[in-house]
């Protein structure tokens, strides 16, 4: 199996107290091959700070500074800037298990897949588990599947979030695919659709 660079998107805004979790899971992946595109989106707290700290702690990190302008510009300032030849999102309060990366990375590859999805749990800041999803089966789906569960399937199962999947960076960049920046709600779902 090859071993392809993963680009890893996350836009930061006033999330000093995630930031270092987040940053940390990344770096404790046990698939190695990645950048990190860590795009300050005009934060007023220590978060570019922090940034620039991981930057300059490991290579793979790169930081982009910027006037705030919504979590879509700062997604699409890291599209125009990625390396990948897989794409990956987090929050900046999101975390992965260390074996994430190279369990989707396996799983589209050997399916020969655009996009691979695992499971994520939804917690409070107390950690209270809010919601899961749980795919009992591994399985690979049509592009109708993946919308009609998108549309249709229950709540928590199948939502539009990003962190919980890795994708083809290709079909990003041959399509010209960005973020509207003029939304500011489930604009994640509206990507992946």
């Amino acid at each position: 199996m090859s071993n392809p660079l993963i680009s890893v998107i996350v836009p930061v805004y006033n999330v000093e107290q995630y930031l270092p979790s987040c940053l940390d899971s990344i770096l404790g992946s046990t698939y190695t091959n990645w950048e990190c595109l860590l795009v300050d989106d005009g934060s007023t707290d220590r978060s570019g700070i922090i940034c620039d700290r991981y930057a300059a702690s490991d290579a793979r990190f790169r930081v982009f500074h910027k006037e705030n302008g919504g979590v879509s510009s700062a997604r699409n300032k890291a599209l125009e800037n990625m390396n990948g030849e897989w794409l990956m999102f987090l929050d900046s309060d999101d975390e992965i298990l260390a074996s994430a990366m190279q369990n989707l990375l396996t799983a589209a590859m050997n399916s020969g897949s655009d996009m691979s999805m695992g499971n994520y749990v939804s917690v409070r800041s107390k950690g209270d588990d809010i919601h899961s999803n749980t795919y009992p089966t591994p399985r690979t789906m049509s592009l109708e599947d993946v919308l009609t569960l998108f549309f249709v399937y229950p709540r928590g199962r199948f939502q539009g979030y990003l962190a919980n999947r890795i994708m083809k960076a290709s079909v990003v960049r041959d399509n010209h695919l960005r973020f509207r920046e003029d939304i500011y709600y489930k604009e994640d779902g509206l990507f992946l659709v």
